[in-house]
C-alpha cells in the first residue's frame, strides 16, 4: 500500500468517530442478516468515505434495501478513483491491486507439485519443519547446485529439479529470516571471499 493511501485511510479512520461507530453497530443489530453483514464490512472498511458510511447508516436504520443498494452503488466511483483499487471484472466488481506485484497465478503448478514432493520427502526423513530450525544460505545453495548437476549428469532416479527448487526457496527464506546464520558465509560485493 502506498504512503499516500495509508495516510488517506488513516484520515478516514479518524473521521469515523466513536459515536458513528456506535450508531452503525446499533443499526446493524436491527438489520436482516445479509444487510448486517454488508454493513459490518462497510463499518470496518476505511477506504469508503465517511459520508457514504453515514448514508448507509441512515438507510439501514429505516431498513430500506433499495436505498442500501444505491448507497453501495454510489460509493463505487469514489472507491475506484482511489489509488490501490482497479476495475477488474466486466461485472463492475472492483478489487485491490495490492498483489499485482506478486503474480501467484503465473507460478507453475507442476513446479510447485515437485517442491511439495520434496517437502514431503524431507518431512518423512527429518520431520516436519526441521528445516525451519535454521539452515544457512550457503548450505542450501550447495545442495541446490548439486541437485542441478545430478540432473544434468542424467540422474533421473530422484526428483532433482524439485529438490533444487526447494533448496532455492529455502535459501530465500534463510536470507530474509536468518541473517545471523549467513553473516560471514556468503561472498560480498565484487565477489569478495566470505569472512567467516
Amino acid at each position: 500500500m502506498t504512503d499516500a493511501l495509508e495516510e488517506q485511510n488513516a484520515a478516514l479512520r479518524a473521521a469515523v468517530t466513536e459515536r458513528h461507530q456506535s450508531a452503525m453497530a446499533a443499526s446493524i443489530a436491527g438489520c436482516p442478516p445479509a444487510q448486517a453483514a454488508a454493513a459490518a464490512v462497510l463499518a470496518d472498511t476505511p477506504s469508503i468515505p465517511v459520508d457514504y458510511i453515514l448514508r448507509a447508516e441512515a438507510e439501514l436504520k429505516t431498513s430500506r434495501a433499495e436505498g442500501w443498494k444505491q448507497v453501495v452503488k454510489d460509493a463505487e466511483p469514489a472507491r475506484m478513483a482511489r489509488a490501490g483499487t482497479t476495475a477488474k471484472f466486466g461485472t463492475g466488481a472492483v478489487r485491490s491491486d495490492t498483489f499485482e506485484q506478486f503474480r501467484y497465478d503465473l507460478v507453475s503448478p507442476i513446479g510447485l507439485r515437485e517442491v511439495a514432493r520434496a517437502c514431503a520427502e524431507g518431512a518423512a526423513k527429518y520431520s516436519d519443519y526441521n528445516w525451519e530450525r535454521g539452515m544457512p544460505v550457503h548450505d542450501l545453495l550447495n545442495h541446490a547446485i548439486a541437485h542441478v548437476y545430478q540432473y544434468l549428469a542424467g540422474d533421473r532416479g530422484e526428483a532433482h529439479l524439485g529438490h533444487a527448487a526447494w533448496n532455492l526457496l529455502a535459501a530465500i527464506h534463510s536470507e530474509e529470516l536468518w541473517p545471523h546464520l549467513n553473516a560471514g558465509h556468503l561472498r560480498g560485493p565484487r565477489c569478495e571471499a566470505p569472512t567467516g
